[in-house]
């Protein structure tokens, strides 16, 4: 294993009960909504319990992962707002009760290409930074889980992007992220080939559906979330992808880990050891070629990849780890 890994966590806080799994409440509407650079209106959360004005600590974007919303972030955005920092999040196009990406096949998840949903990033600490008053140079982290964690480290080697946006980028956390998906769970690699090479031609083609639903359990540390998620009615437990999707899916990883030397942002990577969909080893390979600014957090004792959705006892000690990490930095 990699010499950052850190598998013995510090009791740094009391961590509060978690609360029981439950459908989470559709989002309010938001006065000044949050539109995408391409058309498409976002649903979204904020999280701050600054009541006094002025700037947070920090802010904290959390990117949800892919075909989830971002109701399921609240515990770790109020135990993040016990600690000074104002959370938010949305519901990437086409997920949860965001309206689909302008042309998308209706029903389909649909994207031109994976740098359009890293521009989503950035649009939306644009946003948050406006609703919240916030100064200029606010400290900015972005958290992700599983394809979110994919663009938000995607947003982390686009400093340039950054700074033209005004945005003090402090740090990232990645967790289960999505570098490279377990092989069980892909086609065949000569058709991903095939998929690359077509997909700028034929964006919208609509995929067949891959039925996940047989091992959509396994991603759940504790099963009980993976029953209220089958009830949500807007949880896509099978999701039904367009070829550029797809693509992008499988394809970005790869190209992102070849630019591990060029991350100089303050990463934490948080992953299980045995995650049962992304493989922890691709994340570890990432941390030991990137900077020193780099730190892999390694769970063991859980093949979950959902670690917000896991064992209490297993979510406390990575939302702690989270949380000592997010504190040394501001």
């Amino acid at each position: 294993m990699s010499s950052k890994n850190n598998i013995e966590a510090r009791e740094l806080y009391v961590m509060p009960s978690l609360k029981k799994p439950v459908v989470p409440q559709p989002p309010e509407p938001a006065v000044s909504p949050l539109y995408s650079p391409r058309g498409a209106k976002l649903a979204t959360r904020i999280w701050s319990n600054n009541t006094k004005g002025g700037s947070p600590r920090a802010i904290c974007l959390i990117v949800p992962g892919g075909g989830w919303h971002s109701g399921y972030y609240e515990p770790l955005a109020l135990f993040l707002n016990q600690k000074g920092f104002a959370c938010s999040s949305y519901d990437p196009v086409c997920m949860g009760y965001s309206e689909a990406e302008p042309g998308a096949p209706e029903g389909y998840m649909y994207i031109k290409e994976f740098d359009d949903l890293v521009e989503d990033v950035f649009a939306a600490v644009v946003w948050t930074k406006k609703q919240l008053q916030c100064s200029v140079d606010v400290p900015i982290f972005l958290i992700g889980e599983s394809f979110g964690g994919l663009q938000v480290l995607a947003a982390g080697l686009a400093e340039d992007r950054a700074k033209a946006n005004e945005i003090n980028l402090a740090g990232i956390i990645a967790t289960g992220t999505t570098l490279e998906v377990n092989s069980a769970m892909l086609p065949p690699k000569p058709l991903i080939k095939v998929l690359t090479f077509l997909s700028p031609y034929f964006p919208r083609l609509q995929m067949p559906a891959s039925n996940f639903s047989v091992n959509f359990d396994e991603a759940f540390g504790n099963k009980e979330w993976a029953k209220v998620a089958r009830l949500d009615p807007v949880v896509q437990v099978s999701p039904k992808v367009t070829m550029a999707g797809v693509v992008a899916l499988l394809t970005t990883g790869e190209k992102l880990a070849r630019r591990a030397r060029a991350f100089g942002v303050p990463l934490l990577a948080i992953h299980a050891i045995k995650d049962s969909r992304t493989m922890c080893e691709a994340m570890q390979k990432f941390v030991d070629q990137s900077g020193p600014l780099t730190e892999g957090f390694w769970v063991e004792d859980t093949t979950g990849h959902q670690l917000f959705q896991d064992r209490e006892e297993i979510t406390s000690l990575v939302m702690e780890k989270m949380a000592s990490w997010l504190l040394e930095r501001t």
